[in-house]
C-alpha cells in the first residue's frame, strides 16, 4: 500500500473509529435520554457500514458474512434517523406504530434476508438489495425532514437556532443525508466517498461544537451580573403584552424582536433575557402565541379561507401557519375549524 493508499485508509477509518467511540459515550454518559439513545445506534449503524466500506474498498475478496452485517446495518440507518427526530421532537410516542414493533419488524426482514439471500452464494442479488436499502434510506430521510419542519421554519424565520438540541438534530440530519447522497452517487465517483463524507461530517461537527462551547465559555453570559429584578421585570411585561395586544403588533409577519425593542424603548438584548429569564420563553413562542389565539378564534367564527387567516394573523407562509398551528392545538386548523361546529 503506498502513502496516498495509506492516507485514504487512514482517514476514511478514522470517522468509522471515532463513530463508534462517540456512540459508546452517548449510550453509556448521562443524562439517558430518549434521542441520545437513538443517536447512540445511529452513529453504531453509521459506523458499521462506513468500516465495512473502507475494509471492503482494501480488500475486495473480504468474507461475504462480514459484507452482509455491513449492508444490514445501513438498513437500520434510516429507521434509527427517524425515530431519533421523533424523540428530539417529541413525536415518538404519536407515531403510527410503536417504535419497538417497528424495529422487531425491521429486524424480521433483516435476519430473514441473511438468511435466504446469503451474500457467498448471491452477492449479484444483493446488488439489487442495495438498491432497495438505498431507497429505503431516502424514504426515512424524508419522513425525518417532515417531522423536523418545525426547526427548518425557525431557522428561515429566524436565521438562526438558539436551543443546542435543535442544532444537533439540524446537523445529525444534513450529515446522514449527505452520507446517503455520497453512497448513491458513488458510482459516479468513488467507493470510498461515503467513508470519506462520514469522517468529515463528523469531524466538522465536532469542530463546530467545541469551538462554539469555548466561545460560549469565553464570551461571559450577558447580563450574568445584572439579573432582572422582579418588580422592573414586571412592569415591562405588562408594557409588552399591552403593547402587543393594543397595536396588535403580532399581526405583522415582518415582526422582530428589535421592532419591539425600540416600541418599548429598550434594548434587544434586555428584552430577550426579558423573554428568556423572566417569562420562560422565546420571542417567536412568544408571538406565535397571539397569533394561535387569533386564529382559534377566527376558525370559529368566520368561513374565511385558511390562507387568508394565516396572512391576517401575521405568518408569511401557510405552511408556518399550519406547522405552527398543529405544534400549539395538536390539530389541524381544518380539523379544528370542524371540531367546534
Amino acid at each position: 500500500m503506498n502513502i496516498s493508499s495509506s492516507l485514504l485508509f487512514f482517514f476514511s477509518a478514522l470517522g468509522a473509529f471515532n463513530g463508534l467511540l462517540l456512540s459508546g459515550y452517548l449510550m453509556f454518559n448521562k443524562p439517558r435520554t430518549g434521542h441520545n439513545i437513538f443517536l447512540s445506534l445511529l452513529l453504531l449503524m453509521i459506523s458499521v457500514r462506513i468500516t465495512k466500506s473502507v475494509f471492503f474498498f482494501f480488500n475486495p475478496q473480504l468474507a461475504g458474512e462480514f459484507l452482509q452485517v455491513g449492508l444490514a446495518a445501513c438498513f437500520l440507518i434510516g429507521p434509527f434517523l427517524y425515530w431519533y427526530c421523533a424523540s428530539q421532537q417529541q413525536k415518538l410516542a404519536n407515531l403510527w406504530l410503536p417504535w419497538q414493533l417497528q424495529l422487531g419488524l425491521l429486524v424480521a426482514v433483516v435476519l430473514t434476508t441473511l438468511w435466504l439471500v446469503p451474500y457467498s452464494r448471491s452477492s449479484h442479488e444483493w446488488h439489487v438489495i442495495f438498491m432497495v436499502i438505498n431507497r429505503i434510506w431516502l424514504c426515512f430521510i424524508l419522513l425525518s425532514a417532515y417531522l423536523l419542519r418545525p426547526i427548518f421554519i425557525e431557522l428561515w424565520q429566524q436565521r438562526k437556532l438558539e436551543k443546542t438540541d435543535d442544532i444537533i438534530a439540524i446537523s445529525v440530519f444534513v450529515g446522514v443525508s449527505l452520507i446517503w447522497l455520497a453512497y448513491f452517487t458513488s458510482r459516479y465517483t468513488s467507493y470510498i466517498a461515503g467513508a470519506l463524507s462520514f469522517s468529515v461530517v463528523l469531524y466538522f461537527n465536532l469542530m463546530f461544537f467545541v469551538l462554539r462551547r469555548r466561545e460560549h465559555a469565553k464570551t461571559p453570559e450577558k447580563y450574568s451580573d445584572k439579573k432582572i429584578e422582579d418588580e422592573q421585570a414586571n412592569i415591562h411585561i405588562l408594557q409588552l403584552e399591552t403593547l402587543i395586544t393594543q397595536h396588535r403588533l403580532f399581526q405583522d409577519a415582518g415582526l422582530t424582536i428589535t421592532k419591539v425593542a425600540k416600541k418599548m424603548g429598550v434594548s434587544s438584548p434586555y428584552l430577550s433575557q426579558l423573554l428568556n429569564d423572566n417569562m420562560k420563553v422565546t420571542f417567536t413562542h412568544f408571538i406565535n402565541e397571539y397569533r394561535i389565539e387569533l386564529a382559534k378564534e377566527m376558525l370559529q367564527t368566520n368561513t374565511k379561507k385558511v390562507d387568508d387567516i394565516a396572512d391576517e394573523c401575521g405568518f408569511n407562509s401557510t405552511s408556518t401557519f399550519y406547522a405552527v398551528f398543529k405544534k400549539h392545538t395538536q390539530m389541524t386548523p381544518s380539523v379544528f375549524r370542524k371540531s367546534t361546529l
